[in-house]
């Protein structure tokens, strides 16, 4: 009887000793499969960060302008003497001066589509110049 029960205690010892090193390769695994995430997750922030800049890189003016002047030569970019300035009548009213016709670049185009500038301008300067002389007294 006693030779039963110690192999049956012997038994019931080696199941247990067998399920907690099953129970600790279980742990060791999972910490390992953890630590492969953690790289991944690394791995992925990076480039998600190299991609963002990528992204941010195309949709910049520059590469943007660069893009159109070597796509297409006849384009360039505008310096000072090609900007026209147009007055408009808030600034008018502000009190901006109006340029003088000497002053202004006769754009046939543009004289031909708003022939009416001037003269609304002038109106404009008038009005100004009646409201000017009612608060002068």
């Amino acid at each position: 009887m006693n030779l039963s029960r110690f192999i049956r205690g012997i038994g019931l010892v080696t199941i247990l000793s067998l399920i907690y090193i099953h129970l600790q390769i279980q742990i060791y695994d999972l910490a390992y499969q953890g630590k492969d995430k953690e790289h991944e997750m690394i791995e992925l922030s990076e480039n998600n960060a190299n991609t963002t800049y990528d992204i941010l890189k195309l949709k910049s003016s520059q590469y943007l302008g660069g893009r159109l002047l070597h796509k297409d030569a006849k384009l360039c970019f505008l310096d000072h003497k090609k900007v026209i300035r147009l007055v408009t009548a808030d600034a008018v009213e502000e009190g901006t001066p109006v340029p003088s016709n000497s002053q202004r670049s006769t754009n046939p185009l543009i004289t031909f589509l708003a022939p009416k500038a001037e003269a609304w301008a002038n109106t404009i300067q008038k009005h100004n110049i009646f409201k000017k002389l009612r608060r002068a007294p």
